[in-house]
């Protein structure tokens, strides 16, 4: 019974998340079924427990789908004014997936999980590096970050640093449209993360460097205080050692200014 539950009516709700159209809805109506079906299967026990291992791949493709989907549409990208945000249906679309995205990093396991959200694998050069992608697997690494840091496991803090060392390299005039929503995407992952990433930093520069440009755009402004005010909690020693003092103090004058 279950074997045909998959392969037919699992299916054809998988191809509806897939589906490419000019708004989320469509996608967004599934979101219900699938969150009440991993929430049944993760509350499964005993003997039945093991009718899970037939729905991984199911899922494992549903995430798939939905990190497809959540990404933001060509017209977003190519905005070049200098305030967008996200369209509200996607807005609408992610803050009902939060659920189901905890349930799957659960059933699959937070180290299959991460398989799913590579980071690295791009050269430094911007022009190369997708970020449509980059912002919507950080989003999802940060809804599920409780459940990755319960389970021990560590993310690929040196690719994200190598997207971090990127963005501070740029210039105050290239921090408008989109990779605003960029900034605010990953300093959210820095804030989440931020006493593991404290273990794994040796240079704070470049770090202190993005999050202090975030922090100067309206998009990404809280997102970047909140994570600066993390990172200098845990990561004090490193932070607040004399090679950064001038990027600090820099920081404190634009507070300041704010």
């Amino acid at each position: 019974i279950w074997n045909y539950y998959v392969s037919s009516y699992d299916f054809r709700h998988l191809r509806c998340v897939a589906f490419p159209s000019e708004d989320w809805e469509i996608a967004d109506s599934t979101v219900q079924f699938w969150a009440t079906l991993a929430n049944y299967i993760l509350g499964l026990d005993g003997d039945s427990a093991k009718s899970r291992d037939v729905f991984l791949s199911i899922f494992s493709a549903l995430l798939d789908a939905l990190l497809l989907r959540a990404q933001v549409d060509e017209s977003t990208v190519s905005d070049d004014s200098g305030f967008i945000d996200l369209p509200d249906n996607l807005v609408q679309f992610r803050t009902n997936l939060v659920e189901l995205l905890v349930d799957i990093c659960h059933l699959l396991g937070s180290a299959v999980f991460l398989q799913k959200l590579p980071f690295g694998g791009w050269t430094s050069a911007n022009s190369s590096i997708p970020w449509k992608e980059i912002e919507t697997k950080s989003f999802v690494l940060n809804v599920v970050a409780e459940v990755v840091i319960q389970e021990g496991q560590t993310p690929d803090f040196s690719a994200i640093m190598q997207l971090v060392t990127a963005l501070s390299a740029r210039s105050a005039d290239e921090l408008k449209g989109f990779i605003c929503i960029v900034y605010r995407s990953l300093a959210d992952v820095v804030g989440s993360y931020s006493k593991w990433l404290s273990a794994f930093l040796t240079n704070a520069g470049p770090l202190l460097l993005f999050l202090a440009s975030g922090i100067s755009e309206p998009v990404a402004s809280n997102s970047c205080a909140s994570a600066l005010r993390k990172v200098c909690e845990d990561a004090s020693t490193i932070v607040f050692d004399s090679s950064n003092l001038e990027i600090l103090m820099w920081i404190g004058e634009g507070i300041e200014r704010m």
